[in-house]
């Protein structure tokens, strides 16, 4: 079961803050958690799962310092409460190596970050019709 929440793990304020003012004007009906880090993000998840109230999605950038995205994508794939959650890849990286890392990883999707507000939109709205819309979540 899930809860009406996308958590956005994202090093960048200012990319998370974009983000959020998007998805604010795409989703207002959905609340998008931003996590800075991917220890404080996997420590929420843990105790979401206990209680069973997990997001919908999680969008996950690849390259933060420290643990990054690949160790959080790997971390939730080992998880056993955790492996089924949907995670879309939201990256600058263009890297064929990263693509395929997260895919093999159980990524549900990737994305390279859109460079302006309006690419953005249409990303975030893409991402909302297939993921909220059209497919059916655990």
């Amino acid at each position: 079961m899930s809860d009406r929440s996308i958590f956005l793990v994202e090093d960048s304020d200012d990319f998370a803050f974009a983000i959020r003012r998007v998805w604010s004007k795409v989703s207002p009906d959905i609340e998008l958690v931003h996590f800075s880090d991917t220890v404080s993000a996997m420590a929420e998840l843990l105790e979401r799962a206990k209680t069973d109230r997990l997001p919908m999605l999680v969008l996950l950038d690849l390259n933060m310092p420290g643990r990054d995205g690949r160790d959080l994508l790997a971390d939730l794939r080992d998880e056993n409460r955790l492996h089924h959650l949907p995670v879309v890849v939201l990256t600058t990286s263009r890297r064929e190596e990263d693509v395929r890392y997260a895919y093999r990883h159980g990524a549900r999707a990737f994305h390279v970050k859109p460079d302006c507000v309006d690419l953005l939109r249409e990303t975030m709205e893409l991402i909302r019709r297939y993921w909220l819309e059209t497919a059916e979540l655990p």
